[in-house]
């Protein structure tokens, strides 16, 4: 996305990557956030209001909260199309699933579909918030 001309910031919160030496500039590291206490409910709840989608790659997690929470702030997912997922993600409605083997390609070409029609995303993400 960055190549295509814009302007992200990708965050990653939980485990980080091993080799974050070769990151671009663009990829922010927050790590680990503990929602046990009321300043890390609240920074996390900040990050997910600031953001536009949340990614969740995930090759073994059966019905991630973080998938409910994120729709709670309007913020489409798009997360892997395994166990209990799908009944959380709905395609095109709060946001995508994809298959284990999808490319970044396949996740970037989707949030670049929706950034380069906003009045789609902002139903999007109004339909995400809904469900």
């Amino acid at each position: 996305m960055k190549k295509k001309g814009f302007d992200i910031e990708f965050r990653i919160i939980g485990d980080l990557p091993k080799n974050t030496k070769s990151l671009p500039n663009f990829v922010k590291l927050i790590g680990y956030i503990d929602k046990s206490t009321v300043q890390g409910k609240e920074y996390f709840y900040n990050l997910l209001a600031d953001s536009h989608f949340l990614i969740l790659p995930t090759q073994a997690d059966v019905t991630p909260n973080v998938l409910i929470e994120a729709n709670a702030f309007g913020v489409p997912c798009l997360a892997t199309n395994l166990a209990g997922i799908p009944t959380i993600i709905k395609d095109d409605v709060n946001g995508k699933t994809f298959p284990m083997d999808a490319k970044i390609s396949d996740y970037c070409n989707y949030i670049i579909t929706y950034l380069l029609n906003y009045s789609k995303y902002e139903n999007l993400a109004l339909s995400s918030f809904n469900e």
